[in-house]
């Protein structure tokens, strides 16, 4: 199906982005609360386009810090990116030179492995321990001046802050962290996914206390090392990891072939496989087969009883995000389409296709066994027993 330029014009303004760090003090309506005060921080894809050469997703760019302060009624606004090791060699180049997870490196060469080794900070920004934490989902958060937004450097959260001695258990914590960390919020910790290897994949959750030291950190095979996923449920000490049939087949990527996100197939056959790990140490990890489901978020979980109630946005399919139709590569092609008219680019223009958008299932309960139970309904989320 195909729809008029007019209808979903708006959307391409999702891919344009802004190469200039801005510092501005935006106008004000009306008045703020005096008593407003602090810095709201936000991080995003912020770098879709070097050299000619646009990325395929929307998802996928070079991590932006947005900075919004208050103070005295009132509001300064800053960007600043991410300085990767990453952005700065592509900056000094005038070109991408590695492969990301939507986008092949343009030279083929330069795409083997395919598997993205460089991250690009660009998903989630987070304060701990005086620090500005810009994640991503390869290899290790970045760290920045939560004052200034300049970067320091890439920084492993499993190492305990407060040791002064060698920390033994440094650098044995995940490779590639996840970039969504939950704060518990009776606790204050600070809870942290990742995933070690590629072919024999760990799973990997660490805890820290408030003052950064580390209260537990614990592996676990995956049971299922192909499979994507994106985020994972917290209720002091079950970490849940959803384990949904999105599957690898890496050797297409590994040859450059491909890109990461290319090499995904979507298996509902197969089902989602919840692994529930306690961080007491005080049961064995729980693996459990339910009914296939593609979630990017969770948004709660609490105990009941010996259940654990879980919240979230489920899909019947990622169409949105996987595959040559998905919504989140066509805002692109129409946005390079629209530069290519205004004469921004040499792209050939496409035409704008609309594909299925995610639907959210009709009610039904993804699982139920003696702890853990978790329903949505329509656009909202209910929980059940």
């Amino acid at each position: 199906m195909t729809a008029t330029d007019s209808s979903l014009a708006w959307l391409t303004k999702l891919a344009e982005a802004r190469r200039e760090e801005l510092e501005e003090t935006p106008e004000i309506e009306g008045r703020l609360p005096s008593r407003l005060s602090g810095t709201l921080y936000r991080n995003g894809p912020g770098l879709y386009e070097r050299g000619g050469v646009t990325k395929r997703n929307l998802l996928d760019g070079d991590g932006m810090i947005r900075a919004t302060s208050f103070a005295e009624g009132k509001v300064r606004f800053r960007t600043r990116f991410v300085r990767t090791a990453k952005f700065e060699a592509e900056d000094k180049a005038g070109r991408f030179l590695y492969p990301t997870w939507t986008t092949p490196a343009p030279r083929y060469w330069e795409n083997i492995p395919g598997y993205p080794q460089l991250g690009q900070a660009g998903v989630t920004a987070v304060v701990k321990a005086g620090l500005l934490h810009a994640f991503d989902e390869v290899g290790l958060p970045y760290a920045l001046d939560p004052a200034t937004l300049a970067t320091t450097g890439p920084v492993d959260p499993a190492k305990d802050l407060t040791r002064n001695d060698p920390d033994k258990e440094a650098g044995k914590g995940p490779v590639d962290y996840k970039a969504h960390t939950k704060t518990d919020g009776e606790t204050g910790d600070w809870v942290l996914i990742g995933t070690r290897g590629r072919v024999k994949q760990e799973l990997h959750v660490l805890v820290k206390d408030r003052d950064g030291r580390r209260r537990a950190q614990l592996a676990i095979p995956s049971p299922r090392s192909e499979a994507y996923f994106h985020d994972f449920f917290w209720t002091r000490p079950y970490a849940v990891f959803h384990l949904q049939p999105a599957l690898l087949s890496a050797l297409p990527m590994v040859l450059g072939f491909r890109s990461y996100t290319d090499s995904l197939s979507w298996k509902p056959e197969t089902g989602s496989l919840l692994v529930v790990i306690d961080t007491s140490g005080k049961r064995a990890p729980l693996s459990l087969e339910v009914p296939a489901v593609w979630m990017w978020h969770g948004l709660n979980a609490h105990l009941a009883g010996e259940r654990i109630v879980a919240d979230f946005v489920g899909f019947d399919a990622p169409d949105h995000f996987l595959g040559p139709a998905a919504a989140f590569r066509n805002i692109m092609q129409k946005d390079r389409a629209s530069r290519s008219r205004r004469g921004c680019s040499g792209a050939s223009p496409s035409t704008w296709h609309r594909s299925r958008p995610g639907r959210r299932s009709s009610p039904r309960a993804i699982s139920s066994f003696p702890w853990f139970i978790a329903r949505w309904s329509g656009e909202s989320i209910a929980t059940g027993s």
